[in-house]
C-alpha cells in the first residue's frame, strides 16, 4: 500500500507537471484517454497483467502488486494534480529560476508546497485503492506471507465447506479502522484538494 502510494505520487506528479507545463498537440486527447481508463474494470486487464508478470518472473512479489495497483490509481492522480499545476502561475517558477533554482528545484521547493492539498487528496485516494484491493492481490500472489489484508481475511476464515461470518465481519471492521483514522486526520486537506482540483482544473 505504501509502495503504491509513493510510486503513484512520484510518477503522477511528474506526469501532471509535464502535461501542465509542456502541452503538445493531442495532449488534451491523451489526458482524456488516460482518465477514460477508469471506466474499465480490473478484470479486463487481469489476464494480460498475469501473463506479463509471469514472463517477467514478478509473480509473488511486491513490485507486481505495486505496478498493478498503480495502473488503476495513477489516472485520477494525474488528473487532479494537473488541475493544481494549472492554477500555479508560470511566473512563480520563473522567479525561482532567476533566484538560482533549476527546473527541478523550482518544482520541489516552490511549486509542490503550493499544491500540498492536491498531493494529500491524490495520496489518500491511492492509499484507499491499494488498501482495499482484492482481485490483483488474490491473483498475483500465492504465498500466504505475500497476501494483503482482503485476501488474507478470506484465506483465514473461509474454507471449502464453511464460512465463518462473525470472524469475517469482525476482521473487516478492524481493517477499516486505519482508513477511518487516515480520513479523519486528513479530512480538511482531502476535501480541499478534491474540490479545488475539480473547480480550478
Amino acid at each position: 500500500t505504501v509502495g503504491t502510494t509513493v510510486f503513484c505520487l512520484l510518477v503522477g506528479t511528474l506526469a501532471a507537471f509535464s502535461f501542465s507545463r509542456y502541452p503538445f498537440r493531442g495532449s488534451d486527447g491523451l489526458m482524456i484517454g488516460i482518465l477514460s481508463t477508469q471506466m474499465f474494470p480490473q478484470g479486463m486487464l487481469l489476464i494480460t497483467l498475469y501473463l506479463t508478470f509471469l514472463a517477467l518472473k514478478l509473480l509473488n512479489t511486491y513490485p507486481a502488486l505495486i505496478l498493478a495497483n498503480t495502473t488503476f490509481a495513477i489516472p485520477f492522480s494525474i488528473w487532479i494534480l494537473k488541475g493544481f499545476f494549472d492554477t500555479i502561475p508560470r511566473e512563480i517558477e520563473d522567479a525561482a529560476m532567476i533566484d538560482g533554482c533549476g527546473r527541478l528545484g523550482a518544482l520541489t521547493r516552490v511549486v509542490l508546497p503550493m499544491i500540498a492539498p492536491g498531493l494529500v487528496a491524490a495520496g489518500v485516494y491511492t492509499f484507499l485503492i491499494a488498501w482495499d484491493e482484492y482481485l490483483f492481490a488474490a491473483t498475483l500472489t500465492v504465498k500466504p506471507e505475500m497476501r494483503t489484508l482482503p485476501p488474507g481475511i478470506i484465506q483465514s476464515f473461509v474454507g471449502q465447506f464453511y464460512l465463518n461470518w462473525p470472524n469475517v465481519m469482525a476482521a473487516s471492521v478492524l481493517v477499516t479502522i486505519p482508513v477511518t483514522i487516515l480520513f479523519i486526520f486528513f479530512q480538511k486537506h482531502l476535501v480541499q484538494g478534491l474540490t479545488a482540483g475539480a473547480v480550478k482544473g
